[in-house]
């Protein structure tokens, strides 16, 4: 689909500001989520979607590298053509299918071809629409219930703010919860999520002790991490004081959710509670999963991005660096996402893509999540949130591009352009770019837009994506065909005798 094309169509199909928001109209028809319902667990396989990597710390794939922050391109010539992996599709805390529409691809440039302004004008003319209809539903909200819930994303904002300023202790467990519990509806409490990850942590150093590994070997502990998410595991309890085996305690492998994976209907889809609760998740919830207990038991790792994607970077003990992705127990190359991703050569160098991000980094990606969790609620309101949420976060990144942070930046100023038309009456689109109400901040818009461009950002092919969604719908179909549902609270632990 050419630039022109998607933003013609694009009209007809969804709100400028992306797929992922909602209109206010649309939130009003939509159902409260219930809470999961209880089952007993059961072990499950659908369609392989856990691929084993032969469960062992012997690497094949590893490349050298003395700082995890500059991962040098690993060749790996069996890669490509021995893993048939397709890495799961859009985790909805990936904005870039809601910032689909300001993007479109134009090439920017000092001078702006006349083509590539009139698809700006065309993006915020529809904007402006949009608002036009959220104003005529806003009467029905009731003021008082919005402020109680702003609240909340105000209060996860100040602690997010201290533990990144060092008033209290970094924790990304509680960073996730943090951002989850301001949506609201959590699958579990914060009691049951803490005690979840800390059994968890417990487990995975009592399997790897018993299998004779060393816990201050960081390879080893995130071997232990792996093996705990993919495999079904199981630890020899002993009597106190003695080594008379009294019961086994087992842990079952997580699964990937095909199942509405985009959080189109339910958001707390890609939520990392609603997979510590149920053993299902997908690639966004799935490596949250993976930091939390890398943080309980003391492990280094790192969270990477990739287009419509992310997954796990971690070191051993020779800094060397291995890619792991949780979603199917692979260890795959830099150069596989460069070639299967289609990531660019300048997308590459200002490291928007397969960089790491450090736990603070973490923190503070988290809180660009907040605001898109704000902006899926409550539009931008009157911005203030966004720009203080996009402020916060901004510094952690001084030369790691955050693609996510400048997708945000034009999500805000796209907003802000279409209140002030309206405010001001500002109805022709060709007014925008020159009226003294909107000049500047269309100049911002622009200026965030072709530094997204400078950066090397660019969408997957239209049939490369069409392809990868017709993928996750069959995969989607397989697991409702087997009546597994991924909103089921499972508790993936048993004990025997």
């Amino acid at each position: 689909m050419t630039k022109t094309n998607f933003a013609v169509s694009y009209g007809k199909t969804l709100l400028l500001i992306s797929s992922f928001l909602l209109t206010i109209e649309t939130l009003a028809q939509i159902q409260q989520p219930q809470p999961p319902t209880v089952q007993p667990f059961q072990p499950v396989n659908i369609g392989q979607p856990i691929y084993h990597n032969n469960n062992t710390l012997n690497y094949s794939t590893p490349y050298r590298t003395n700082n995890a922050d500059d991962v040098k391109q690993q060749v790996n010539e069996n890669a490509t053509g021995s893993i048939g992996y397709k890495p799961p599709v859009i985790p909805p805390s990936d904005p870039i299918e809601r910032h689909q529409f300001v993007l479109n691809q134009y090439k920017q440039s000092q001078a702006v071809s006349e083509q590539q302004l009139n698809e700006i004008k065309q993006i915020l003319g529809e904007s402006y629409q949009q608002h036009q209809r959220n104003a005529n539903a806003d009467h029905n909200k009731n003021v008082n219930d919005c402020i109680k819930q702003t609240q909340a994303y105000s209060a996860t904002l100040k602690e997010l703010k201290q533990m990144l300023s060092g008033i209290q202790p970094l924790s990304l467990k509680r960073a996730y919860f943090l951002v989850e519990n301001a949506y609201g509806n959590t699958y579990i409490s914060y009691k049951d999520y803490e005690k979840t990850i800390q059994q968890s942590a417990d487990f995975i150093k009592s399997w790897l002790l018993q299998n004779g590994y060393n816990l201050s070997d960081n390879q080893a502990l995130n071997y232990g991490i792996q093996r705990f998410l993919s495999d079904t595991l199981f630890i020899t309890n002993k009597k106190p004081d003695s080594n008379i085996p009294i019961s086994k305690q087992w842990h079952y492998p997580y699964f990937y959710d095909y199942d509405d994976y985009k959080g189109e209907r339910d958001f707390r889809n890609y939520f990392l509670t609603k997979t510590v609760a149920t053993g299902s998740g997908q690639c966004n919830s799935l490596p949250a999963l993976y930091l939390a207990l890398a943080e309980a038991i003391g492990a280094k790792a790192y969270l990477t991005l990739a287009p419509l994607h992310s997954f796990i970077k971690f070191p051993d003990g020779k800094g060397r660096i291995y890619n792991y992705e949780p979603t199917s127990n692979w260890n795959i190359s830099d150069q596989w996402y460069f070639d299967n991703l289609f990531i660019s050569a300048e997308a590459r160098r200002s490291k928007i893509y397969l960089d790491t991000f450090n736990t603070q980094q973490v923190v503070a990606n988290s809180i660009i999540d907040l605001a898109h969790s704000f902006i899926r609620k409550f539009d931008i309101s009157d911005g203030s949130f966004i720009k203080d949420c996009a402020a916060t976060a901004a510094p952690y990144f001084p030369q790691k591009k955050n693609i996510h942070l400048y997708f945000l930046n034009s999500i805000y100023w796209a907003h802000t352009i279409a209140k002030v038309r309206m405010q001001h009456q500002i109805v022709n689109d060709n007014d925008v770019a020159t009226h003294p109400k909107t000049a500047s901040l269309y100049n911002a818009f622009r200026d965030n837009e072709a530094a997204i461009d400078r950066m090397g950002y660019q969408p997957l092919p239209p049939e490369v994506y069409e392809q990868m969604m017709n993928e996750q719908e069959f995969k989607g179909r397989q697991q409702a065909d087997k009546k597994l549902s991924g909103k089921t609270y499972r508790n993936l632990f048993s004990t025997t005798n």
